[in-house]
Parts: structure tokens; sequence; C-alpha cells
């Protein structure tokens, strides 16, 4: 009788393991890949759920797509979010800590509120610290990557600044102008060291 109470018992605790498992492997079930990276479902479902507080916090709940919609929305921005990350990492581009810390600082400062007072707001909108120090950190390694991208496709020549010049410039008009009175559009983003070179230009 005993050693069948213990079968019994045994049986029920590994089918109780098991039924623990799939609903584990349910949860975090993969719903995108992206090259070598993975996006879990419980991972989308946060993201989700973030939204929608956001959406319910500030009285906008109704201009809210479908469930089904959102989350496909969700999804694309966490795919594009993760590709853009790939390519940083693999451009070298990074954010040590003591940069992320003085970010931080000046957020919580902007708002008039010391780091722990900033932690306790968080904490209050449910958010984790270290979730919202991986967030920044994230973000600002994408601005960073966006920008050298910006600037390695903006290639000014030495004829394109002569050609630019020469159009501002009325033929046949005696016409003299000052560097300072010069406005020149530049694509955003450009470095200072472009501008730099079509101003050195302009004083010739």
């Amino acid at each position: 009788m005993i050693k069948n109470l213990s079968i019994f018992l045994l049986t029920v605790l590994v089918s109780i393991e098991c039924f623990a498992n799939a609903k584990t492997k349910e949860l975090d079930r993969i719903v995108a890949i992206v090259n070598s990276d993975i996006i879990i479902k419980s991972e989308l479902d946060t993201k989700l759920d973030g939204l929608l507080k956001k959406y319910i916090k500030s009285g906008q709940e109704s201009r809210l797509p479908p469930r089904s919609v959102l989350e496909k929305q969700v999804l694309d921005k966490m795919l594009i979010k993760q590709m853009k990350l790939q390519y940083a990492k693999r451009s070298g581009v990074s954010v040590d800590r003591i940069s992320l810390n003085k970010t931080i600082l000046g957020i919580a400062k902007n708002n008039g509120l010391t780091i722990e007072q900033f932690r306790e707001v968080l904490e209050r909108d449910s958010v984790s610290y270290s979730e919202f120090r991986q967030e920044l950190r994230e973000e600002i390694i994408i601005q960073r990557f966006e920008a050298r991208y910006i600037e390695s496709k903006v290639t000014i020549t030495d004829r394109e600044i002569d050609n630019y010049l020469t159009q501002q410039i009325p033929l046949n008009q005696n016409v003299e102008y000052l560097v300072e009175h010069i406005l020149i559009a530049f694509p955003e983003g450009v470095s200072a060291t472009v501008i730099e070179k079509l101003k050195l230009k302009t004083e010739k």
C-alpha cells in the first residue's frame, strides 16, 4: 500500500513539473528571430503591457487599435531596434557606465529630482531602475550609431563646394558677400569636420 502510494505521489509530482515546464515554454515561445538573437513572447508581452499602461494612464486608451494590430506594431519596432543594436555592436558603438550615469543624472536634474527620487518615480510607474538603465543604454547606442552612419554617408567634395558658392553669386554682378551672411543648409547629423571644411573653403 505504501509502495503504491509513493509511486502515485511521484507520478503526480512528475505531472505537475511537466505541466509547469509546458506553461513556461508556452510563455517564452520564440516570436521572432533576428540573425543570432531571438525575441520571446514574454518580452513582447512586457513591451505591450507597458505601452497599454501609458495610454490608460494618459486617458487615451480609446485611441488604441485592436490588440492584434498593436502587438504587430510593437513587434515590428522591437525587430527594427534589435537590428540597429546588432549593426551598432558590429560597428563598435557602445556606452560606458560613467556616460550612462551622467545621462541619467541629467534626466533626473532636468525633472528637479535627485537620483533617489527619480528611482522612486520609476518604481511608482512599475519600471525597475535596471530596466530603465538598459533601455536608455540601448537608445543612446542607437543614436550614436545613426549619427555615425549619417556622417559616413555625407561627403562634400571641393568641386561641390565651388559649384555651390558659384550658384550663390549672381552672374555679371559685382557683389561682395560677407561669410557671416551666407546661409548654408546641412543634412541633419553632419559632422563638425565637414562643416569646418566648408567654412574654410568659403573664407578663401
